[in-house]
């Protein structure tokens, strides 16, 4: 007690504070742990901002394509319809994201898709007008494989329209 009267009001204030004497164990745990749940949360927005995420990306059309209408008669428009997902588990954001329509293996839409959000499906419709016959579409979603993906083998789709002739009655 003496020794804390010789010293001055501010020494013993020093002196006597818990806080600055010892450390409590359960606060530096928290205060780790608290760092380690910023420090994850930040990588996984890092991860997600944008761009092109590494391996987690699984491109895949959301439905069968769908022709409307479903028998089309020679010179008549009719639609292909198809959506394209990205089945992402990590909840990513791609951007810049290419598909190609073919026709009978020539090129008819080459085109970009600017974001395609995990789980988030985008349709696209493609209008043709073909005389009567068979008519062999394949859809592709990131023909150049450009997108890092965990596997490529739903990128491509293909179907058949059969266009019938026009008939006068």
């Amino acid at each position: 007690m003496r020794l804390l009267a010789r010293m001055s009001v501010r020494r013993r204030a020093v002196v006597s504070s818990p806080r600055l004497t010892s450390i409590n164990p359960r606060r530096v745990r928290l205060a780790r742990l608290l760092a380690l749940m910023v420090m994850a949360v930040m990588g996984l927005w890092l991860s997600s901002c944008g761009g092109t995420p590494s391996n987690t990306v699984l491109l895949t059309f959301f439905e069968s394509p769908i022709v409307t209408p479903l028998v089309p008669v020679a010179g008549q428009n009719y639609v292909v319809n198809f959506g394209i997902e990205n089945a992402d588990e990590q909840q990513s954001v791609i951007t810049n994201v290419q598909y190609t329509v073919t026709r009978n293996n020539i090129t008819v839409v080459s085109s970009v898709v600017p974001l395609l959000t995990a789980h988030v499906p985008i349709s696209i419709y493609y209008t043709d007008n073909q005389q009567s016959g068979i008519y062999s579409y394949v859809l592709t979603i990131d023909p150049n494989h450009l997108i890092p993906q965990i596997s490529t083998t739903l990128n491509t789709e293909i179907f058949q329209v059969k266009v019938l002739p026009l008939t006068v009655m």
